[in-house]
């Protein structure tokens, strides 16, 4: 206990899962194999790693495994939630919203050393939210005749069911676990930029930490942010919590620019940025032009995973444009 105490004040390193990785977690299991078949049906961790969308290793400093989950893109435990209509299954027995194939995924297994679980299921979560930003959900169907266990019990809630769950003789006996990910990872809270902004900015970007591109002798960010219109835009990021500044993004749209776009790289694949819907009438006087180019990317580093939650707002300020695309310089390849 206390070499696990230890290795719990190391670092972790989490990691694909690999077929190797079976014979330690069933080490982990020990004599609690009859509790797991309850938790997760009969499985084959071998199995699991094979087919599951996303399998993570928890490792400590000195490599010894002291955790392992999978994750799927539907419940692998039962066959009363319907695999291919889980999304419906949900929607109908549960109060629930924004839950969808796109956005969640089915926890099929864990488990981690009793000493360092609290530590495996944070890192485990933060790894799979980095790694795949577009999930915000996780699901697990805990069965009734499964005890609620640590740390899963203290990591998720119970979906409130609907009256129709009573009424269903098929649906599902036991509780539809909810994690989300804004619990892990908060949003950011993407706003307008302004120019009392600029004193606040400047500190984080001349730090040169972080998603930053790079600034040309022409950046002049009180200028970007003193004169935006329809065709300039300055976005800057917040943390929903604590309402410190964590990034930022400088937009802007011109014609001559997407030109260049079409001109010069292959665009065939993207209808060389003609315009795939009709465009609304308010938008006619904007003529050609269907893209905006990002001139400047700065987020800072512990929210990276997060870079996506600019995609939406950035797309309401150009509301014409169908395409967005960033031109790093060459040497940013390198």
């Amino acid at each position: 206990m206390a070499d696990m105490a230890a290795d719990m004040e190391e670092e972790l390193v989490c990691r694909r899962a690999t077929l190797e990785d079976a014979t330690a977690a069933k080490v982990l299991i020990g004599d609690q194999y009859r509790e797991f078949d309850h938790r997760y049906g009969q499985y084959s961790i071998k199995q699991i790693i094979e087919t599951s969308y996303f399998s993570v290793t928890v490792t400590n400093a000195r490599g010894d495994v002291i955790g392992f989950a999978a994750f799927h893109d539907c419940p692998g435990l039962t066959r009363d939630i319907p695999s291919s209509a889980w999304v419906k299954y949900i929607r109908d027995h549960y109060k629930t919203e924004n839950l969808n194939a796109s956005n969640t995924l089915w926890m099929v297994f864990f488990v981690a050393a009793e000493a360092a679980a609290d530590a495996v299921i944070n890192h485990m979560f933060a790894t799979l939210y980095t790694t795949l930003p577009d999930t915000d959900h996780v699901l697990y169907p805990l069965p009734a005749q499964a005890k609620p266990f640590s740390p899963v019990a203290e990591y998720f809630t119970a979906l409130n069911p609907k009256p129709e769950l009573a009424k269903n003789p098929n649906a599902f006996a036991g509780d539809i676990l909810w994690s989300p990910r804004v619990d892990v990872i908060p949003d950011l809270v993407i706003r307008r930029g302004k120019v009392e902004d600029y004193d606040d900015l400047m500190p984080l970007l001349l730090a040169g930490s972080g998603v930053l591109t790079k600034m040309g002798d022409e950046f002049y960010l009180e200028e970007l942010l003193e004169h935006q219109d329809p065709l300039h835009c300055v976005l800057v990021a917040e943390d929903s919590e604590t309402q410190d500044i964590v990034g930022l993004m400088c937009m802007s749209s011109s014609q001559e620019d997407q030109h260049y776009i079409v001109k010069h790289f292959s665009c065939e694949p993207y209808q060389k940025l003609k315009r795939w819907h009709t465009r609304k009438e308010e938008d006619q006087v904007h003529g050609n032009k269907n893209s905006f180019r990002i001139d400047f990317f700065y987020l800072n580093g512990d929210y990276e995973c997060r870079a996506v939650d600019f995609l939406r707002p950035a797309f309401r300020e150009f509301p014409f444009a169908e395409y967005c695309y960033i031109r790093p310089d060459y040497c940013d390849w390198t």
